[in-house]
């Protein structure tokens, strides 16, 4: 791939601008009233109207706050200015300084390549993450995140009360108590405009006491006495006077991640990043619980523990026929010697298997940033779970019949000949996004091995994901599409937009990936989140308009017949599901259609279908009927399958007087002339339709 950018002789310069636009910028911010200065840079970006937010339509970046918050804390506090008049000239200076630096440093990033202006897999990977440290904020929805941090960290309150002096519930009363009286304040800024007199700073002054509390305040609202709302407030601080890091060009640096808040001699916090607070929670119970080598070890388990349990509980709610199991053991030789090894997780759905690793470690802020120990980190948290999915998947496809031991020492056997899909699933506790998001780059780098494709997701957006798809079919459709889009060259910002544009278009790409060229085709989806974003506001009541659950266009009857395949579960009704998802809006138009068309026939004639040669060269099969009959809907699908010279064919028969009665067939074998089914075809020769149809 080449990287058409920034002329060569002006990427050699770009380090220097970055530099002196930060020196400038420090030396704009030592005249500024600090308090004044960030209050005013956090209002627009954190408060906006919950009934109209759009992420893709908001102005001003979360790094165009935090990172004047970090060049601010790198200084003594006794150099700044701290209760001094704000200035409008300065304060739109800062503004351009600071997208000034933010934009130079994506520039230098686009840049930075390795060799000969060629873009190698760990540049593409660099990059993107880079580009999202700068650009994208919190991986997840708060509610999905308290429930995560509760797990984690309400089983070790005794520890963390002994190490740092609370527990985490107390901890999230203060972050809950803070964005209350914020939000209350913020009410307030409309009749300040009001009765500003027009002056910028006395604006500014109303606008600062939004994000200013001292631990009085913080412990009338939280209930809390006031030695523990210390204890919170300072344990979550950053203190001035901080030791620089990297080149301190733009970027999220640890400190503030660690502790967003920003305390001040005279016994006032700034809480102008208050909502980084809860990861910043979860980054320093972490760091306090490592204090104790016995309890680190006890909790390293549970998280764990918990990672694979809420995995595997998550993609088992998506169907009430799920069956699963955790922490399971098996014995297998695979090249040394039989020895025990363990799978994390395993749910079985139909004839569909997921195996499931689970990887509780965190990604380091240097590797975000681009260093290249991301490839190890990268190795530990998703080549391992790999790799290990992938021996599981050997074990299974060595033999007729496998068996795991839980962690009971009861046997779970597996029949190979049983399961007809197996998707291998690495769930990571920490939000790895650019990272995992074009899995072939990852291969590139020697990350994962020439093996199955394994998908790796984050714990919190598998939750998003497994809540928002329509069934287990739905879930497994859209894996099907993403894997095989990775197999091309797709890529995208973080899961979720992938997730979305499944939503929204079914990601039917694969015509982008045609002719001599197609090797060459790189495709980046769209941001497509807005729609979880909005859906989860009102779930949560930050907003007052109601959203329905985001869900993908196609009628009404065609989604109450993949319902009916959900609820009653026939054998083989994962593939039913997945074949009527195969294909755009047309397509599913003209299937509605002739659903319709076959029942009001069947009504008169006793038996009327159709049969859709699909352009993945699959035959979808479909029979109205008065009678159900199984032998019927096998003899039909077994001759469509042979009539179109297919290698897989699925069929749904359903009774038009009751549609809650119907049956599958899946046929999935090579094809081979078989003259009995030529004589079987003729039976059904009358009243059937067969058609082509494009499904992209």
């Amino acid at each position: 791939m080449k990287f058409f950018g920034t002329p060569h002789y002006h990427i050699q310069k770009l380090p220097y601008s970055i530099s002196e636009t930060v020196a400038e910028l420090r030396r704009l911010l030592l005249k500024m009233p600090i308090r004044k200065t960030l209050s005013c840079l956090a209002l627009p970006t954190f408060f906006g109207d919950p009934e109209t937010y759009k992420e893709s339509e908001s102005k001003t970046l979360h790094t165009a706050v935090e990172y004047p918050s970090w060049l601010y804390a790198l200084f003594p506090e006794s150099s700044l200015v701290v209760s001094g008049a704000l200035n409008d000239t300065e304060f739109q200076s800062l503004l351009t300084l600071v997208n000034k630096a933010i934009n130079l440093t994506i520039q230098y990033y686009a840049s930075d390549l390795k060799t000969n202006g060629t873009l190698s897999s760990f540049d593409e990977i660099r990059f993107m993450t880079r580009l999202q440290h700068l650009l994208m904020r919190n991986p997840a929805y708060l509610h999905h995140l308290g429930d995560q941090l509760a797990s984690l960290f309400n089983p070790f309150e005794k520890e963390l009360r002994h190490l740092v002096g609370f527990g985490f519930e107390e901890a999230m009363t203060i972050f809950n108590s803070i964005r209350e009286i914020e939000n209350e304040r913020t009410r307030e800024i409309p009749r300040a405009v009001k009765d500003s007199e027009g002056t910028v700073d006395s604006l500014a002054s109303q606008i600062a006491r939004v994000f200013e509390f001292n631990s009085q305040d913080v412990a009338s609202k939280s209930g809390l006495d006031r030695n523990t709302v210390e204890k919170i407030l300072d344990y979550f601080s950053t203190r001035f006077g901080q030791t620089k890091i990297a080149n301190s060009w733009p970027s999220v640096y640890e400190p503030l991640e660690r502790a967003p808040l920003l305390k001040f001699s005279d016994g006032i916090w700034l809480a102008h990043l208050l909502e980084k607070l809860p990861w910043a929670i979860a980054i320093g119970l972490e760091a306090a619980l490592q204090g104790d080598p016995i309890t680190w070890a006890r909790y390293d388990r549970n998280r764990a523990q918990y990672l694979e349990s809420h995995a595997v509980t998550l993609i088992a709610s998506t169907s009430k026929h799920a069956q699963k199991w955790t922490r399971l053991q098996y014995v297998f030789d695979d090249g040394k010697g039989p020895k025990l090894y363990e799978l994390d997780g395993l749910v079985l759905v139909d004839r569909t298997a997921f195996l499931v690793e689970g990887k509780a470690g965190r990604m380091s802020g240097a590797a975000r940033r681009g260093a290249e120990s991301a490839i190890s980190e990268l190795g530990k948290l998703v080549g391992e779970a790999h790799a290990q999915a992938n021996r599981a998947l050997r074990y299974l496809n060595s033999t007729g019949e496998c068996h795991f031991q839980d962690a009971t020492g009861e046997d779970v056997p597996l029949r190979r000949n049983d399961i007809a899909r197996v998707y291998l699933v690495n769930v990571t506790l920490d939000s790895l996004t650019a990272f995992v998001t074009h899995l072939a780059g990852l291969r590139n780098l020697g990350i994962l091995q020439s093996a199955e494709l394994t998908w790796s997701v984050y714990d919190l957006d598998l939750q998003i994901i497994t809540d928002i798809a329509d069934g287990v079919g739905e879930l497994v459709h859209y894996l099907d599409r993403r894997l095989a889009l990775e197999r091309l060259n797709v890529t995208a910002s973080e899961e979720l937009d992938w997730f979305g544009n499944y939503i929204s278009s079914g990601l039917f790409l694969d015509r982008l990936f045609t002719g001599p060229d197609a090797h060459r085709t790189l495709v980046m989806l769209q941001n497509n989140t807005e729609k979880f974003d909005a859906y989860y506001a009102f779930k949560m009541g930050i907003r007052k308009t109601p959203v329905p659950k985001p869900r993908q266009p196609m009628s009404r009857l065609l989604r109450k017949l993949i319902k009916t395949l959900e609820r009653n579960g026939p054998a083989g009704f994962i593939d039913a599901i997945c074949m009527l998802l195969e294909g755009g809006s047309e397509t599913r138009r003209m299937t509605t259609k002739q659903i319709k068309d076959q029942r009001a026939r069947a009504k008169q004639v006793g038996f009327a279908g159709f049969r859709n040669h699909l352009d993945n060269c699959s035959v979808l099969c479909y029979a109205a009927v008065t009678k159900v009959s199984p032998k019927q809907i096998v003899d039909y699908v077994k001759t469509a399958k042979y009539q179109m010279r297919s290698k897989y064919a699925v069929g749904i028969m359903q009774n038009v007087a009751n549609p809650n009665e119907l049956q599958v067939s899946v046929e999935r074998y090579p094809w081979k002339e078989d003259s009995s089914l030529d004589e079987l075809a003729k039976t059904f020769s009358k009243g059937i339709h067969s058609k082509s149809v494009l499904t992209g």
